[in-house]
This record gives C-alpha cells, sequence and structure tokens, in this order.
C-alpha cells in the first residue's frame, strides 16, 4: 500500500476472533480488506473499481426480520401440507427456536421428492443471545425441496449489539457472505461488501 490507511471497523465484540478487518484510505475513498481467519489464506483486497450504489444491492443481500418465519419469497409455504404445526420455544422473554412442519398434501404431492402424507418440514429457526439478551446470531433453514439450494441455509452475526454485521447463505456453487458495515452510531448499514466463493476462487463486491 502507497499510502497508510486508517481502520475502519473490526468486528470483534461479541465474537473474540476478528473475522474481518476493513481499512480506509481518506484521499480516494478506497478501502482496504483482511481477513484474521486462519483458513482464509490472503492478504486483503483492493476496491478500486467504480462502487454499486446500495440501492442497487439485490434485495436478499439485505437484513431481514428474524422473527418474521417466512421463507425468502415471503411466503410460508402451509399450502403443501395440511394442519400446518408451528413451535416456539422460549427462553425467559427471549425465542430460542422456531419450527414448523405438517402433512404433505395434494399440493406438496406435485413437487419432487414428496408424496401424499409424508411428514414435510418447512422451516426452522434457531437465535442466540448474549449475557444482556441482545441477539448476537441466528439461523433460518427453508427446505430446499420446496425453494430450492439457493439462500436455503442463511446465517446472521450481531457483533455489534444490535447490529447485524454479517450474513452467510449456502447456493449451489458455493457460499456467500455478506458483510455490513456501518458509520458511527448509524443504525442502518452504510455499505455492503459481498463475497462469493466458488471453489477455490473469491469474487467480491461492494454497494455504497
Amino acid at each position: 500500500m502507497d499510502e497508510n490507511p486508517e481502520e475502519f471497523i473490526t468486528y470483534s465484540e461479541h465474537f473474540p476472533e476478528a473475522f474481518i478487518e476493513l481499512y480506509y484510505n481518506p484521499l480516494n475513498d478506497i478501502y482496504y480488506v483482511f481477513f484474521t481467519e486462519e483458513y482464509i489464506n490472503t492478504e486483503g483486497f483492493v476496491f478500486c473499481y467504480s462502487l454499486c450504489p446500495l440501492e442497487k444491492a439485490p434485495e436478499e443481500f439485505l437484513i431481514e426480520d428474524p422473527y418474521k418465519f417466512e421463507a425468502n419469497d415471503g411466503t410460508t409455504g402451509e399450502e403443501y401440507v395440511d394442519d400446518l404445526i408451528e413451535d416456539i420455544v422460549y427462553d425467559g422473554n427471549n425465542i430460542i427456536s422456531y419450527s414448523s412442519s405438517g402433512i404433505c398434501n395434494s399440493n406438496g404431492a406435485s413437487l419432487p421428492y414428496f408424496d401424499e402424507d409424508d411428514d414435510i418440514e418447512i422451516l426452522t429457526y434457531e437465535y442466540e443471545y448474549d449475557d444482556n439478551g441482545e441477539l448476537k446470531y441466528w439461523i433460518k433453514r427453508q427446505s430446499h425441496f420446496i425453494w430450492g439450494m439457493y439462500q436455503c441455509t442463511k446465517e446472521y452475526y450481531y457483533d455489534i449489539p444490535g447490529k447485524c454485521t454479517r450474513m452467510y447463505f449456502t447456493k449451489t456453487s458455493g457460499t456467500e457472505a455478506i458483510y455490513y458495515v456501518y458509520d458511527n452510531d448509524k443504525n442502518e448499514p452504510s455499505f455492503l461488501i459481498e463475497f462469493d466463493y466458488f471453489g477455490p476462487f473469491l469474487a467480491a463486491y461492494c454497494y455504497k
């Protein structure tokens, strides 16, 4: 690096290990990204091309409501089962898990892999909280038999209390990670960084 970048943010409050460190050069607005996880063997990336506008970020990259209990397309899958069963488990005032299931009906039997009267697991959610009751992690799984492999699993991390800072999701070609970066005390992300892992390759994009 020609210039000494200033540290922008390090995620480490809820999770002691630093997954990512971001730096920027205030003279030319170039962002440097450094991984500190052992299994990622790289010194970093430089975003020196035109950044994509934040409003152009795909909707599925945005932070979703952790307690909405629906698939990524906004449906619940209840049309595929008779007598939808929903189970919510609490620890005090905090929800620690949610699941939905049912017995496959004729609509469900029209899907591959299902026969009528099969027991179908539709959605599952699991949550973790810190000692103050702040949400620090949650994972959502939706049936890939119904909705396909893309984003059938999504994991959200709140490394900064009260703010979602990263999300990982699955897809047929590998895994993607979305990092949400906040300016000072703002409650909404100022920009997103997308890392697309496919095999031994990694593509990086920024929406700002």
